[in-house]
């Protein structure tokens, strides 16, 4: 019985020591890290478990894009910031999104959708500009619900002596903004929490305007009138 004992301490032993003996497995992959083996450097650092988590956990298809109610990543700004430079949205907009044929000299941001909802008359908020390696602090004016639940913020900047105005306008998956600056108008554009803002000067340096956007209506064709009947001498017309 006492040799019985024996053997099954040494066979639970060993299997623990051989559980013990394997690599750990860095549970903050996602499968969008574990997938990406394009990369050498991504690859080695997966290896090594190196790899952090990444901002954007989860990538949905293009036709999901407009019906994205939840937010894709779990970001933190700094308080009262509406947006961050980001690499990640930049591969996130890039991949699943169709940029503006005109789009150039764009920055990639993370985009502050919380801050949208809950803004209110008369609050603070800072517009960091990437471009412009400053930022504008913005007093909410007006804020305006639509019926369809999309919510627009009017603002001016408010550590300038002349008006400039900021227009933000949030729907369900994507936002829309402009800036006004002394330094020019920016245009923004996000889908959840990734986007990215221009300057207006920029985006028409590159537009080409000898194409239109407008719609032409197609042609209608009227219908030939009926003939008129002939009239011979001394009748009268049927009316």
């Amino acid at each position: 019985m006492i040799k019985y004992i024996a053997i099954i301490i040494v066979i639970t032993g060993s299997y623990i020591l051989f559980f013990n003996d394997q690599p750990a497995t860095n549970l903050a992959q996602s499968p969008a890290q574990i997938s990406d083996t394009k990369s050498s450097e991504r690859a080695t650092q997966l290896k090594e478990g190196q790899a952090t988590t990444p901002l954007i956990s989860r990538i949905p298809p293009k036709s999901l894009l407009l019906t994205q109610t939840t937010p894709m990543t779990t970001l933190t700004f700094t308080k009262g910031d509406l947006m961050q430079p980001s690499v990640q949205a930049e591969k996130f907009i890039t991949e699943n999104t169709e940029l503006p044929a005109d789009l150039t000299a764009e920055e990639y941001i993370d985009f502050n959708r919380n801050l949208i909802s809950d803004l209110k008359q008369g609050a603070n908020f800072n517009i960091p500009i990437p471009q412009l390696g400053r930022a504008f602090q913005a007093t909410v004016d007006d804020v305006v619900v639509h019926k369809n639940g999309d919510k627009t913020i009017q603002a001016k900047l408010s550590d300038n002596s002349e008006d400039f105005s900021v227009t933000i306008t949030q729907g369900k998956a994507a936002t829309f903004a402009t800036i006004g600056t002394p330094d020019g108008v920016f245009m923004l554009e996000a889908t959840g929490n990734s986007g990215w803002i221009a300057s207006k000067t920029d985006l028409r340096s590159k537009h080409d305007y000898t194409v239109t956007d407008a719609v032409i209506p197609p042609e209608i064709t009227q219908p030939a009138p009926p003939p008129t009947p002939e009239v011979s001498a001394g009748q009268t017309p049927v009316q």
